[in-house]
C-alpha cells in the first residue's frame, strides 16, 4: 500500500540542495581522500575501499572507529553497497562478508579488532567453504606509501580467495571529523 502510494507522489522539480552536514563533511574529507600520507587518513583508506569495490559490491563495518569513517565518509552511489551496524557484535562485519560473498557478491569488510573467535570462525568458514571476501584490519600494517593500500585492496578483491589485508591507520583526523558530524553515539559512545 505505501509502495503504491510513493509511486503516485509527484516529485519535486529540480535537483534537491544538500544539507549543510554534507558541504561541510565534504570540507574536511575530500583533501584527506586524496591524502598520500602513511599511515593513511581514516578518509583515504575510505576512498581506498570505494574504488576497489567492484559493481554490486558491498562493504561491511565492525562497530569500531573503522565504522565511524565509514558511515560518515563512504560514498553511497548504490544502494546496499556500504552496512555498519547498530550494535556491536564481534565478528559481525566478517560474517556479513562472508554472507554476501555466499551469494556472488563482492563483499570486504572493515574493522580495528580482526582477531576474535567470530571473525576468525568466518575467516576459517569461508576458506573451507571456497567463498572469497577481503578483510581489511585497520591499525597496523606495512604500507610504504598510501597509493600501495588501494593497489593491495585491489588484488585482494580480484584474487578469488580470503584474503586479510592489513594498513596502517592515523586517527588524528578523527577529531576533526567529529566537530563536523558530531561524537560518537552509536555503540554506547565507545570505540
Amino acid at each position: 500500500e505505501l509502495a503504491a502510494l510513493a509511486e503516485a507522489w509527484p516529485l519535486a522539480p529540480g535537483v534537491p540542495a544538500r544539507p549543510p552536514l554534507y558541504t561541510r563533511l565534504a570540507e574536511i574529507v575530500q583533501p584527506l581522500f586524496a591524502s598520500d600520507r602513511v599511515p593513511l587518513s581514516p578518509a583515504r583508506a575510505v576512498a581506498d575501499l570505494k574504488a576497489a569495490l567492484p559493481p554490486g559490491g558491498t562493504v561491511f563495518a565492525g562497530a569500531d572507529l573503522a565504522g565511524f569513517w565509514i558511515a560518515r565518509t563512504f560514498p553511497t552511489s548504490d544502494l546496499g553497497s556500504v552496512s555498519v551496524p547498530a550494535q556491536r557484535e564481534p565478528g559481525s562485519a566478517a560474517w556479513a562478508a562472508v554472507n554476501a560473498a555466499s551469494s556472488g557478491r563482492a563483499a570486504i569488510a572493515v574493522t580495528t579488532a580482526p582477531y576474535d573467535l567470530e571473525t576468525d570462525d568466518a575467516l576459517a568458514f569461508a576458506a573451507a567453504s571456497g567463498i572469497a571476501f577481503v578483510l581489511v584490519v585497520w591499525g597496523e600494517g606495512n604500507v610504504d606509501r598510501a597509493a600501495d593500500h588501494g593497489a593491495d585492496l585491489r588484488e585482494a578483491v580480484a584474487s578469488g580467495r580470503v584474503r586479510i589485508v592489513e594498513v596502517p591507520i592515523d586517527w588524528s583526523d578523527t577529531d576533526l571529523l567529529i566537530n563536523v558530524a558530531g561524537p560518537i553515539i552509536a555503540w554506547g559512545g565507545r570505540v
